[in-house]
């Protein structure tokens, strides 16, 4: 998917800017021109999955032409950046998946998230939209009390 962006130059002082106008509120900011538009792509990638969690709809994408157009952003660069976003649908058993959204509610992720971080491990995106670096498994209290009842 390509999403058009506008960026603001940055400078000595202020950071380059970047405003995603295809979705309402994603933006990001770098202190180069190239980490602007790198920490843009993950923005978009973070806002792209949220919306998918949340009710699954993703908007429809501005045309570029319809953003150079915009008076709004005269004066700004424009780029556009391609994020691949692909789903899947996997099916498990509801055991499976209650256990699953236990672990995940634990580490304050999303099911996918979480799936995710057992996948790749390191760095996951959290609901609260602050990243965790996860490095040691998590127990579930119950799952604890039957590793120390089997001892």
């Amino acid at each position: 998917m390509k999403y058009p962006v506008v960026v603001e130059p940055g400078n000595d002082t202020t950071a380059w800017g970047v405003i995603v106008p295809g979705l309402p509120g994603c933006f990001a900011a770098g202190d180069t021109f190239e980490e602007a538009l790198d920490n843009a792509r993950e923005a978009i990638e973070l806002h792209l999955d949220a919306l998918l969690e949340g009710d699954g709809q993703i908007p429809d994408q501005v045309p570029i032409e319809e953003v150079l157009r915009n008076k709004e952003y005269r004066g700004y660069i424009h780029a556009v950046i391609d994020v691949d976003i692909e789903r899947v649908n996997v099916t498990l058993p509801k055991k499976v998946l209650r256990a699953l959204d236990r672990r995940a509610e634990v580490l304050g992720l999303s099911r996918s998230g979480h799936i995710a971080e057992m996948a790749v491990g390191g760095f996951v995106a959290r609901r609260d939209g602050a990243s965790k670096f996860v490095t040691d498994i998590v127990r579930l209290p119950g799952e604890q009390r039957k590793k120390k009842a089997a001892a």
